[in-house]
């Protein structure tokens, strides 16, 4: 009886020694399956930087901006000098309906027309406002702005004798503010 119950545990210590050296080497396979999978990776990464491709890690989609210049929606990593189209100077009337770009004279037979009128100068797109040089837009931009002044500490208005234009300015402090 003994040696009936000790060769049935001898069977069990043995079955569970077997299950113990399968899982071992279950395990083993496992972790050599993952430094492979792990080298392979890196292989793909070194290749993907070599062609200028950067990190296997996805970016965030580049946002698409508007130019408050011309009004084109573009990518920063895609504007350039030139691709920026607009009118240095104000659309004015010129006639009873025509309407014309001070910049460059060119214009339409009516407003919405001459606003279409494609841009004389040429530059950067730009998504902020800016007073780096003169850009028709600019002039909407400021005068929204002085719309919503909280105080104005100066106006003035000056006509120019020579080209008979007239010009205009005002400084003060908007609502969220900024001096304008």
């Amino acid at each position: 009886l003994i040696s009936s119950l000790l060769s049935c545990y001898y069977l069990q210590v043995m079955a569970t020694k077997e299950e113990f050296l399968q899982l071992k080497s279950t395990v083993q396979e496992l972790r050599r399956t993952q430094l492979d999978i792990l080298i392979r990776l890196e292989n793909l990464e070194q290749q993907l930087t070599s062609l200028g491709g950067g990190s296997l890690v996805p970016k965030e989609p580049e946002a698409v901006l508007t130019c408050v210049q011309c009004g084109v929606d573009y990518k920063e990593s895609e504007n350039a000098a030139g691709l920026c189209k607009y009118h240095a100077g104000n659309l004015k009337a010129a006639g009873s309906w025509n309407y014309q770009y001070e910049c460059c004279n060119k214009g339409g037979q009516n407003y919405e027309a001459s606003k279409k009128t494609p841009g004389c100068a040429k530059g950067k797109h730009s998504s902020k406002h800016h007073t780096n040089y003169t850009y028709e837009n600019y002039f909407t931009y400021m005068g929204e702005l002085s719309k919503k002044a909280k105080e104005v500490w100066m106006e003035l208005d000056v006509k120019d004798h020579i080209t008979d234009r007239c010009m205009w300015a005002e400084v003060g402090l908007s609502e969220d503010g900024h001096t304008y």
